[in-house]
């Protein structure tokens, strides 16, 4: 069963190279150091990348504490409805189904030339947890 989460992103620049302290800013309920994480995923598109030209994203990730399939698609600028399905070696159903619903295709494939590389491992630590400003229902 897939579960949804609402993704709004920000992107701020620094002149330093390390993440500002952050327990004074509004919104920020505690700062963590939870360690290292280690991701990998692979990215999936059409042939001709109709995902990528509809902002579809769609990866299978393991590693993390959100391992499985997730879907990303455009409700607002900055903003991006995300939907989860457990971990599994192919596409789940319903996320074909709500991928198909948006773009026609017939075959999701490891992406390729222009788009996301097909595979990549990041590493990253999660160190701010901040109280959402407004709740959201999906």
């Amino acid at each position: 069963m897939a579960d949804a989460k609402r993704e709004i992103e920000r992107k701020y620049e620094s002149d330093d190279s390390g993440l500002p302290d952050l327990t004074g800013v509004g919104g920020v309920a505690d700062v963590l150091d939870k360690g290292l994480v280690e991701l990998d995923a692979t990215y999936y598109d059409t042939a001709d990348e109709r995902l990528a030209a509809a902002a579809l994203t769609l990866r299978r990730r393991t590693g993390g504490s959100d391992a499985g399939w997730h879907l990303k698609f455009p409700v607002a600028p900055g903003v991006r409805d995300e939907i989860r399905a457990p971990l599994s070696d192919t596409v789940p159903d319903e996320i074909a189904a709500l991928v198909r619903s948006r773009v026609r295709c017939a075959e999701l494939i490891p992406s390729s030339g222009s788009a996301p590389p097909a595979t990549y491992a990041t590493s990253w630590t999660p160190t701010a947890r901040c109280w959402p400003r407004r709740a959201w229902t999906p």
